[in-house]
């Protein structure tokens, strides 16, 4: 009976350990995920270094002429981009309430050059600071086709502008995430915009 009795408590010791180790693992997954999700940009830029490195890194040692090197630095970038669009699917930014972005930013049904556009804003929502929004821009036609996607960033503690303007030929947007403040989408959007519009990272 005391032989069982310690094989019962074993059992337990082991059971309690097996739940708390999972469990501390489970709240270390939690933690990462939340981490890569807040400071998505940060990592994909991190792993677009690194891999940066690789490629030069396999290209310096490689004994091949300069075919092969060439070869080698299309193929790695070429896995350096599936990387950075496997990691962008897998925790996609997440852009939302798109009626009230598109009517604080001006966007909204507009004409332009006599044609009728579409033009929908959504967003990140920023940090606590109210700094650091993250807005999508798309404009669409009048059937709804998507034409050209541009990504801007928002402080709204500022007193720069925000607002869409628009004129006869462009849409201006304001960008706090670069040295060019100020940006144009020219319209009527062109092909080259509707094919940025549909490559991931490209838009």
């Amino acid at each position: 009976m005391q032989a069982s009795g310690k094989n019962v408590k074993r059992i337990y010791v082991a059971v309690t350990i097996f739940i708390v180790f999972g469990v501390v693992l489970n709240l270390t997954g939690v933690k990462i995920l939340l981490f890569l999700i807040e400071y998505r940009l940060a990592v994909v830029r991190l792993i677009a270094f690194v891999f940066v490195i690789v490629i030069v890194f396999s290209i310096v040692k490689s004994k091949t002429g300069w075919k092969g090197k060439l070869s080698i630095a299309i193929f790695l970038m070429f896995g350096v981009y599936a990387c950075v669009c496997f990691f962008n699917f897998v925790l996609p930014t997440q852009y939302t309430r798109c009626d009230l972005y598109s009517q604080r930013l001006n966007g909204g049904v507009k004409i332009l050059n006599g044609k009728i556009y579409k033009i929908s804003l959504c967003g990140t929502g920023g940090d606590d600071m109210q700094s650091g929004d993250s807005i999508r821009l798309q404009v669409f036609s009048d059937a709804g086709v998507l034409l050209a996607s541009r990504h801007f960033l928002v402080n709204w503690n500022e007193n720069s502008p925000n607002s869409l303007e628009y004129g006869p030929d462009r849409i201006t947007y304001y960008d706090n995430n670069g040295r060019v403040f100020e940006k144009h989408l020219f319209m009527p959007p062109t092909a080259l915009d509707w094919m940025r519009a549909r490559i991931p990272l490209l838009d």
